[in-house]
């Protein structure tokens, strides 16, 4: 199973992109959602076994190249997408 880490502020577009993901491929995914870059960011220092960041790029507390660079720096070996 692919344990994705979606970060998105608006619970509609989150809402869009896990219902693809499921219709999709259900049994293939797990999502574990945040709304914030430092949940996100807990998240990952916590939780070893997620595969992929699939996040918006502008978040409540934090905008654009910040986001990317806030994910970048993380010691993690998962894909980011964004």
């Amino acid at each position: 199973m692919i344990h994705i880490l979606h970060i998105e502020d608006s619970a509609d577009d989150a809402g869009l992109i896990e219902q693809m993901l499921k219709e999709s491929w259900p049994r293939l995914y797990a999502v574990t959602r945040a709304t914030r870059i430092k949940d996100a960011i807990k998240l990952l220092s916590e939780d070893p076994s997620i595969d992929i960041i699939l996040s918006d790029i502008t978040l409540p507390d934090s905008q654009g190249g910040e986001t990317f660079h806030s994910l970048k720096k993380l010691p993690q070996t998962c894909r980011l997408f964004l």
